[in-house]
């Protein structure tokens, strides 16, 4: 079971979430998600961002920081 502080082995499974999460926010938009959650959530992606430089991770990045 994955946990706010657990971290994906494999680089491409965290890609393939991420591609995941993008869309939902993509479709959804980010209205609905606490600012708790929000706060839980960006210092992964950044250490993710920083670790593996894939686009995915910066799209989640962006939409989550409301950065167009």
């Amino acid at each position: 079971m994955a946990t706010a502080s657990s971290t994906p082995q494999d680089p491409a499974h965290l890609v393939e979430m991420c591609q995941f999460l993008s869309t939902l926010l993509a479709l959804q938009g980010t209205n609905s998600i606490s600012e708790e959650d929000k706060q839980a959530l960006l210092p992964k992606l950044r250490e993710w961002n920083r670790k593996h430089q894939r686009q995915q991770i910066t799209r989640c990045l962006k939409q989550l920081e409301d950065d167009p």
